[in-house]
C-alpha cells in the first residue's frame, strides 16, 4: 500500500479501500462504470478456480436488464467495498447478456467456448 493511503497512525485512510483478488470478491458488491455512476451489482464471478483463469464478472444490472459479463481485461480494481471497470454506463448497457445455461456442464459458465 502506498504512504499517500496510509494515515499517521499506519492504518488504511478510510476513503478508501484495499484491493482483494477476484477469488473473495463478494455477490452485492457495486460495480462503477470508468464514468462514476453506478453499473451494477456483482452477480458472480466468471472464472476456472481449477486452472486459476479469471474471465471476467458477472453483472447484475438491476431490474429488468439482463446480467452481463465485463471481459477481464475492463475490470481495473476489484477492492472491499467496490469494483472499478474501464467502461462507462452506456458501454456496460450495450454488453451482450450473459446465460447461466449449462453452467454447472461447464468450467466456463454461461461463456462461450
Amino acid at each position: 500500500m502506498s504512504d499517500d493511503r496510509l494515515r499517521s497512525t499506519g492504518s488504511p485512510d478510510p476513503g478508501h479501500d484495499t484491493p482483494i483478488s477476484w477469488r473473495v470478491a463478494r455477490p452485492g458488491t457495486p460495480v462503477f462504470g470508468s464514468d462514476g455512476t453506478l453499473v451494477g451489482t456483482l452477480h458472480e464471478v466468471a472464472a476456472d478456480d481449477n486452472e486459476d483463469i479469471f474471465h471476467g464478472l458477472v453483472v447484475d444490472r438491476g431490474g429488468a436488464d439482463p446480467l452481463v459479463l465485463v471481459p477481464r481485461d475492463d475490470v481495473n480494481a476489484i477492492e472491499d467495498s467496490r469494483i472499478d471497470v474501464s467502461l462507462d454506463h452506456d458501454a456496460a448497457a450495450g454488453l451482450e447478456p450473459y446465460s447461466t445455461a449449462g453452467a454447472s456442464d461447464s468450467p466456463l459458465g454461461g461463456l462461450d467456448t
